[in-house]
């Protein structure tokens, strides 16, 4: 794993500070490694359908994946009157899933709801991560 990071950050050029987990998998072995190799958070696999921020970075669930539900928890995400608390809407998904599953026009009806919005921050994982931190 640390091999593995440190010729991620060789290509990159920047340090890597988070994964998603190898064919969604997982144990209290891995868990316990990975703060120790400078990881500081690690996405699943299990979509929880809500916005919540991580409880625990290193089992970071996320919203949804982009092929479930994810123009109605769009639209759920949009209507629900900002809150006080921070929400995050976390969608993930394999760029090679838009060509295979050929759901492109998916991905850009997302992008079209959501872009260019003024009451919205667009923000990497990490930099959900160093907001948590502050």
């Amino acid at each position: 794993m640390l091999e593995d990071r440190q010729a991620l950050e060789a290509l990159a050029g920047y340090p890597v500070r988070g994964m998603s987990y190898p064919l969604a998998r997982n144990n209290q072995r891995v868990l316990d490694l990975l703060p120790a190799a400078g990881i500081e958070y690690a996405r699943t696999v299990a979509s929880t359908g809500n916005f919540g921020l991580p409880a625990n970075p290193i089992t970071w669930h996320p919203t949804c994946h982009h092929k479930n539900n994810l123009m109605e928890l769009t639209e759920r995400f949009l209507s629900e009157s900002r809150r006080a608390r921070a929400e995050l809407f976390y969608v993930w998904g394999h760029s090679y899933e838009f060509r295979n599953d050929n759901n492109w026009e998916l991905i850009e009806e997302f992008c079209a709801r959501v872009g260019r919005r003024d009451d919205l921050w667009y923000a990497t994982n990490i930099e959900i991560i160093d907001y948590l931190d502050a």
